[in-house]
């Protein structure tokens, strides 16, 4: 996997299918295999992030710079590749021949923004970018209590989530209110919902509108900070974090994989390894002699340690294939 252009995956093909043809071979393309022949690199920001409309949808040219956090895209196109192996395992146990998957970041991040995509397809009138102050629906908007903490609406029941706001918040009296009491009204009259539930909202602490939320059955969700996730029990509790042993700084927490079988402990997480640190390892554990080993290194099928047999990809040399 890289970020840069490869111009030999047709070799690595040909080298797998001449050794052994059970083998399948997992990659992650930046773009789809056409944007190859034009010499397009680039990054999840600009390739699973910007190319598929996403970054038009939540970041504006004036106040961001729409760089998006790292890996954000990486991580969901590993999880798309990680399912195509494991039905390229299938069919292999089905049919005994291996097969060359495939993804991309472009598609995964299509994938991801579908829904806004397919509306494009058939037509849909978008609706313009507005500021937070005069939203296109109130009640999917964030807001921040006394305490300084933000926290997300997500209420999409437009027949009964004003009436439950309007309980949380102590002002019962708005429920029927000609200017709030419909979807469209509070659309209208956007500015001043979201001004009166600002005044309201600061009003408390977040802890304080956690149990008030729960007892009216309103959908929220806290905005935490990057050190906030980082010490949620809840994601503790459900497995979300694990111990990883550092070499210099000792037992440390980590993010786990969100896959979960029942019946199969997860391994306890690692340090990535070397680039080919452990190449020989597993394919001698396949079965695989000295000879066979040495040819799969040679026709660029695998890579070994630097100064043992390590290909260099055509145009950066002593950067081993990754």
């Amino acid at each position: 996997m890289g970020n840069l252009i490869s111009p030999f995956w047709a070799v690595v093909g040909a080298g797998i299918a001449r050794v052994d043809f059970r083998l399948f071979f997992g990659y992650r393309l930046i773009f789809a295999a056409i944007w190859f022949v034009f010499g397009v690199a680039g990054y999840d920001t600009t390739a699973y992030w910007a190319r598929s409309g996403l970054t038009n949808i939540i970041y504006d040219l004036t106040t961001q710079t729409g760089a998006t956090p790292c890996g954000s895209g990486d991580h969901p196109v590993s999880l798309a590749l990680f399912g195509s192996i494991m039905l390229a395992l299938y069919q292999r146990q089905m049919t005994g021949r291996g097969a060359k998957v495939a993804t991309s970041l472009m598609a995964t991040g299509a994938w991801s923004n579908s829904c806004q995509i397919q509306a494009a397809m058939v037509s849909a009138t978008f609706p313009i970018r507005r500021p937070r102050s005069a939203a296109l629906n109130p009640l999917v908007n964030q807001y921040q209590t006394r305490d300084s903490r933000r926290f997300m609406f997500c209420l999409l029941d437009t027949v009964n989530d004003w009436g439950r706001v309007c309980r949380a918040i102590g002002r019962p009296e708005l429920i029927g209110d000609p200017r709030y009491a419909t979807a469209e009204a509070r659309s209208r009259h956007s500015e001043e919902v979201v001004a009166l539930l600002d005044k309201a909202i600061s009003a408390r602490d977040m802890a304080e509108w956690d149990a008030i939320f729960r007892q009216q059955g309103v959908v929220w969700g806290p905005i935490p900070t990057m050190e906030q996730v980082a010490a949620d029990p809840q994601m503790l509790a459900n497995g979300v974090f694990a111990e990883l042993d550092h070499p210099q700084l000792g037992p440390i927490q980590t993010v786990s994989s969100p896959l979960n079988v029942q019946g199969a402990p997860k391994e306890k997480p690692g340090m990535a390894p070397g680039v080919g640190e452990h190449t020989r390892e597993i394919l001698r554990s396949l079965g695989y002699g000295e000879t066979a080993i040495e040819e799969l290194i040679l026709h660029c099928c695998s890579t070994d340690v630097p100064g043992h047999g390590n290909v260099n990809r055509p145009g950066i040399p002593g950067d081993g294939f990754r």
